[in-house]
């Protein structure tokens, strides 16, 4: 009996011996495969079968396109998207390398993120977009398609930025938006921004609710366009002569840049000599002492006053005591 019940104890010992190796085999192989596949992993993240891409060069690239460059071949290549941000940070240097350095550590392990901050350090925003549109022009050795091509990305990121469909009703609604934005003044612009109205209708209706706060119209930017008027009679057009002559800086010769003259009485224009140059200056003085002589005479029938000089060239009247020009130019002629 006693025998019996050592063989089952030594039986039992057996059997948990037995499964005690089957579970150290078991874990041994669970250990294998994760190590297998952390290894592939690790080759597939530093290993890729593409070529590795160029440091980003800001003179050179645009960001936009070196982003979208890099997400297709991490994006072919399989990568965890967990390690975009680390890889797209080892590809940069300038400007953009010193804002990825700005971001907390929490920031720079999320590639949205940091998507987000390096298109906005180059302008590559709704604004921006828009003005890299209406003042795109021709690179160096840049053919027509190639132009038209940076183009049409520009105004499809602008639109796509915009929040708004590719339809006409929203098109139309962009570019009126566009349109009374850019002729509004500073003020507004910004007070229209710092809400982020999204349609035509809204910029308008804030636009009113700040022409009532402020109590004045709307100061954009006026164009003024200059008017010709056609004087009647010989006084307006003196009196035109003198309004020019008294505002400030009318009077500057456009040759040699003084202001005691216009340009078609300038000596540098006729190549004069240097001694020549100089306006020449006269003086003049009336002797108190001396009686001047006056004599009684008429203008238009009024009786006036007239002073007699011998060497006067020129009739100077009183303007109150002549009605129409016209006739003291038919008696002059």
């Amino acid at each position: 009996m006693r025998e019996q019940r050592n063989l089952e104890i030594e039986a039992e010992k057996v059997k948990q011996e037995v499964q005690l190796k089957r579970l150290q085999l078991e874990a041994q192989k669970t250990a294998a495969e994760n190590r297998s596949f952390s290894d592939n992993a690790i080759e597939t993240i530093c290993k890729p079968a593409f070529p590795k891409l160029p440091v980003f060069n800001e003179s050179q690239d645009s960001i936009d396109a070196y982003l979208l460059r890099f997400e297709r071949l991490v994006t072919s290549a399989k990568w965890c998207k967990d390690v975009w941000a680390i890889s797209l940070a080892s590809l940069l240097k300038g400007k953009a390398l010193e804002t990825y350095q700005h971001l907390s550590p929490a920031e720079t392990k999320d590639y949205d993120e940091v998507k987000d901050v390096l298109l906005k350090c180059f302008q590559c925003t709704l604004e921006g977009y828009r003005l890299k549109f209406r003042n795109c022009k021709f690179l160096k050795n840049e053919t027509a398609s190639q132009f038209g091509n940076r183009l049409k990305n520009f105004v499809t990121r602008w639109i796509s930025l915009a929040g708004c469909e590719e339809t006409y009703e929203d098109l139309l609604d962009l570019m009126l938006t566009e349109q009374f934005i850019s002729a509004c003044d500073k003020s507004l612009v910004l007070f229209v921004k710092e809400h982020d109205v999204k349609t035509f209708e809204q910029v308008v209706k804030l636009a009113d609710m700040y022409m009532e706060a402020h109590g004045s119209q709307i100061r954009g930017k006026v164009c003024e366009s200059r008017k010709v008027h056609v004087k009647e009679n010989h006084a307006s057009l003196e009196l035109e002569s003198k309004e020019n002559d008294a505002r400030p800086g009318s009077r500057v010769c456009y040759v040699c840049g003084r202001s005691n003259h216009t340009a078609k009485d300038c000596f540098h224009r006729y190549g004069a000599k240097k001694k020549d140059r100089e306006p020449e200056l006269a003086k003049a003085a009336v002797a108190a002492k001396e009686k001047l002589i006056v004599v009684e005479g008429s203008v238009e029938g009024k009786n006036v006053n007239v002073l007699r000089d011998q060497g006067c060239t020129n009739v100077i009247v009183r303007s109150s005591l002549v009605q129409s020009w016209s006739n003291v130019l038919q008696l002059g002629e």
